[in-house]
């Protein structure tokens, strides 16, 4: 695939989970959190010119208060997600 900035992921820029994963809120290791596909983060870093990336996901485990957050920052693999373009993360899961 060529890369171009539609396809080309950067930090900061928002991603979208293609596969299912797994990691523990940064907050309290011992909390595992699963990750469904459709979940979006944002890139924290670049590894190896793109091969791979450090993705933050804030996720809210009670919908109906926001103030409540949990932070799960976990290595992705370029094939584990996709360049995510819409409302950043306005409808993130």
């Amino acid at each position: 695939m060529e890369n171009t900035r539609a396809t080309k992921i950067e930090e900061l820029d928002t991603i979208r989970l293609t596969v299912p994963l797994e990691g523990p809120n940064v907050f309290d290791d011992k909390d595992i959190y699963q990750l469904p596909v459709g979940t979006k983060g944002t890139v924290m870093h670049i590894f190896w010119s793109g091969e791979a990336f450090e993705v933050e996901f804030v996720l809210f485990p009670n919908p109906a208060n926001h103030k409540d957050f949990v932070s799960v920052q976990i290595p992705v693999r370029a094939d584990q997600c996709e360049p995510f373009f819409g409302d950043s993360l306005k409808n993130a899961v």
